[in-house]
């Protein structure tokens, strides 16, 4: 194989025979990049096509370490040479299911392999293969930013490619210095098999086209830091930076209205339950009784004593703690939680 020219850029692409995959390494391959997939099968699109074959690469370490090996011999580097400009792992898939499915097991599994271990992989070669500066971008999920019992494994594998992205932007991950780290997070793409599985009711205007996140991805490859900082934000993709990570969700006005609606019934019930406390506290609660046992006075008598201690004891009622209480929680609400989903 002849040597890759020097001012060419160089591009891997795990997950390469899935539809956003081919729609990548089509794309780059049409901008002059050189391209090498991964996949579960042969993309014969690109420059360089890895097939793993399941029966014979059983566990992660032998998947890394033999797409390791054929990275180097295609690419004709020795151990200190770094030359690719970007990795990107769109590997995954989606099995849903319950803790009372009957493969529940099954999906946990699947989906953890398919998200997790391909995302893994995807690190572990940019710290071998990845330019200082070059890009890292791995795909998560929208819907796994909160609970999902009806689909419980991919929810967790998602959560846990989440964790990865952020712990692989912080200081001492080991990545190459200035690299970005890039989280997709999509909500529904807009490819085939989705719209084959659909119910008739979506509106596919909502969905992100495969051709804006490739045109994304080429706007990324190679560029600085602050390039993707001043991305563009539109109605399918939402820019949030946290560090040296940036996280991108696809979204749409009804789940932006949905969303907005939600955090405000959460702040409403917040109010609700800190006002109904201070109602428990002054009404429901027992007040304390006093300490003295002495014996009540002759009836006759009652009329002409008065309690020494009339307003010494009484049940306190913090109002005004209390609403200052509430204030901060309200507060923390408006002023928004730093996290993996850009909330907005």
């Amino acid at each position: 194989m002849s040597k890759i020219s020097e001012d060419k850029k160089q591009l891997l692409v795990i997950g390469g025979r899935g539809a956003l995959g081919q729609a990548i390494v089509r794309h780059f391959k049409e901008k002059n990049v050189w391209v090498a997939s991964v996949d579960h099968g042969s993309n014969e699109e690109a420059d360089l096509s890895l097939n793993i074959k399941r029966n014979e690469l059983h566990t992660t370490l032998d998947q890394a370490q033999w797409i390791e090996q054929k990275l180097k011999e295609s690419l004709q580097m020795d151990a200190a040479t770094k030359t690719l400009d970007g990795i990107i792992c769109v590997a995954g898939g989606w099995m849903g299911g319950n803790v009372a499915t009957d493969d529940f097991l099954k999906s946990v599994d699947m989906m953890w392999k398919q998200s997790v271990e391909s995302s893994v992989v995807a690190a572990y070669l940019a710290r071998r293969f990845l330019k200082e500066g070059g890009l890292l971008v791995m795909t998560g999920a929208q819907a796994a930013a909160g609970p999902t019992p009806t689909m419980i494994g991919y929810g967790m594998a998602k959560a846990a490619v989440h964790h990865l992205i952020k712990s692989l932007a912080a200081e001492g991950s080991g990545l190459p210095r200035n690299c970005v780290v890039v989280g997709l997070l999509p909500r529904t793409l807009d490819t085939p098999n989705n719209r084959k599985f659909a119910t008739g009711n979506e509106d596919y205007g909502s969905w992100t086209p495969l051709s804006h996140i490739t045109g994304l991805l080429e706007k990324w490859l190679g560029s600085q830091n602050k390039d993707i900082q001043t991305a563009e934000r539109d109605h399918n993709l939402i820019l949030n930076i946290k560090s040296s990570s940036h996280i991108f969700q696809s979204n749409n006005k009804n789940s932006k209205k949905k969303e907005k609606k939600s955090k405000k019934m959460a702040k409403i019930l917040s109010i609700a339950v800190a006002l109904t406390a201070i109602l428990f506290m002054a009404y429901a609660l027992p007040r304390p009784q006093d300490e003295a046992t002495e014996a009540p006075p002759a009836e006759e008598n009652m009329e002409k004593r008065k309690p020494e201690n009339q307003h010494t004891h009484f049940w306190p009622i913090p109002v005004l703690s209390s609403r200052n209480n509430v204030k901060a929680r309200v507060g923390r609400e408006k002023g928004g939680r730093v996290g993996i989903v850009g909330e907005r």
